[in-house]
């Protein structure tokens, strides 16, 4: 069963996340874990603490199993075959190797969390949005 991860420490953690893409065909029942993932990802909360960070959801017309491919700030990427997983083991897998990154990052110097000034949450930063999710419109 999969740990779970308290909400305080996934925005946190989310800082050193650059993407993550979910490749998966909507029709097989065995990616239903995969777009529920992808759908809790692409949350615009999730890009407001990290602007960097993008995710992006595709679909397939293929018989390919279901993939989720992570890349992280330090450089590391996570691949992810989701058949046999529930959503909470995805998050609980990208967030624990996220925790990884922030060790390394932190060790090296680089930094890159939320607070930390030229990391993934730097204030006033562009960025991408996230692929996939509904935006909310724009105030003119």
């Amino acid at each position: 069963m999969a740990q779970r991860v308290p909400r305080h420490v996934a925005k946190e953690l989310i800082a050193y996340v650059k993407s993550i893409k979910v490749r998966a065909n909507y029709e097989d029942p065995l990616a239903k874990s995969a777009f529920e993932f992808g759908r809790q990802m692409a949350s615009p909360k999730l890009v407001k603490v990290n602007p960097t960070f993008t995710c992006t959801l595709d679909m397939i017309k293929t018989a390919e199993p279901p993939v989720v491919v992570v890349e992280y700030l330090d450089g590391g990427k996570l691949s992810l075959a989701t058949a046999q997983k529930t959503c909470a083991d995805l998050r609980s897998e990208v967030y624990e190797r996220a925790s990884e990154a922030e060790e390394q990052m932190e060790a090296k110097g680089a930094g890159g969390g939320a607070g930390d000034k030229g990391g993934a949450g730097a204030k006033g930063g562009g960025g991408g949005g996230a692929k996939g999710a509904a935006s909310p419109p724009k105030k003119k």
